[in-house]
Order: structure tokens, then C-alpha cells, then sequence
């Protein structure tokens, strides 16, 4: 689970997934979701057969207008970035709530992703987990944290080696 702690180890659930995703795929199905963005990130290898980059939204390549007027990066966060009455704000260089979202997200910029050996392909992870992660309490924040990225480190490592295996042998 991604916004909260559940009974199965990381390992356990890595384990999991990849005996899902090879019986999908030797079924022909496309299975992927979050938890591969870091691979694929790492690879530029798209399983959804098209060029592919981390969420739309952290990259700034999102914007989301809604009804009562509010700017969001997608239509899952609370996080508001704009309003469409102050649509030009949101391109200031120097003031934007957009332009600094994007740009804690860079590497290097997150005291919980310093060091990670995925810190750069995997972004910090989804915007929207981050914010149920915040309002969780401020002891359970980097529990939650450390249990998610030992996680996405398992589950990257494992799409590798299966991607690196899955290659044409030439000697």
C-alpha cells in the first residue's frame, strides 16, 4: 500500500507482484502501476508501448482546471496551484506555487529521498501519496516513508534483473 502500512513485508509484496506481472504477461494483459514508474522511468522502457516519463503532474507537463475556478497538477491532489482568474501567475520564475512543487521534486531537494539509490527516476514518488503521507502523524511520517521505499527500491530492483534477463543473449 502506498499511504499507509500494511502486515505484508516489502520483500513479500515485491514478490507478489512480480508473479502477477509474469502470469499477465504470459497471459498477454498489461500490468503495471505506480510501483513500476521508477523502473520504466530508469529505462525509458514503456510498457504501455509508447514513450513514457514519471507522472505528467511532478514534471509539470499537467495542469488540471476545474470548475470552481482552481489549478491543480492532477485531479487526485488537494494541492491547489492556481486559480484560472491569476492563469499568468502560474509562470512566474520566481513566485509560482506550480514552479516550486516541480522543483522540490528535483534530486537532491528531499530530506526523506537523500542517498536513495532511485531518487532520481522514482521523483519522490506520486504527489498524492506524499500528501495522505503528510497528514499523517509526524512519528509515523518517516515510518511510512522508510516502508514505501523499501518497497519501490524491491520492486525497481526486481523489474530490472527480470527486463535484464528478458534480453537476447549475444556473446
Amino acid at each position: 500500500m502506498l499511504v499507509d502500512l500494511i502486515s505484508i513485508a516489502p520483500a513479500a509484496r515485491v514478490d507478489k507482484l512480480m508473479r502477477l506481472r509474469r502470469r499477465a504477461v504470459a497471459l498477454g494483459i498489461e500490468f503495471f502501476g505506480t510501483w513500476d514508474t521508477p523502473f520504466r522511468n530508469l529505462t525509458a522502457e514503456s510498457l504501455l508501448r509508447a514513450s513514457h516519463g514519471f507522472c505528467a503532474a511532478v514534471q509539470g507537463h499537467s495542469l488540471e482546471f476545474n470548475v470552481d475556478g482552481s489549478i491543480k497538477v492532477c485531479s487526485h491532489t488537494t494541492t491547489q496551484i492556481g486559480h484560472v482568474d491569476t492563469f499568468e501567475d502560474l509562470f512566474e520564475a520566481t513566485s509560482s506555487p506550480w514552479l516550486e512543487l516541480i522543483a522540490s521534486r528535483f534530486p537532491g531537494t528531499d530530506a526523506y529521498c537523500a542517498g536513495c539509490a532511485i531518487e532520481g527516476p522514482c521523483g519522490g514518488q506520486c504527489h498524492v501519496t506524499r500528501e495522505v503521507v503528510a497528514r499523517a502523524p509526524e512519528d509515523r511520517r518517516r515510518v511510512l516513508f522508510e516502508d514505501m521505499c523499501e518497497f519501490f527500491r524491491g520492486i525497481t530492483h526486481a523489474l530490472a534483473v527480470n527486463y535484464l534477463e528478458s534480453l537476447p543473449y549475444t556473446a
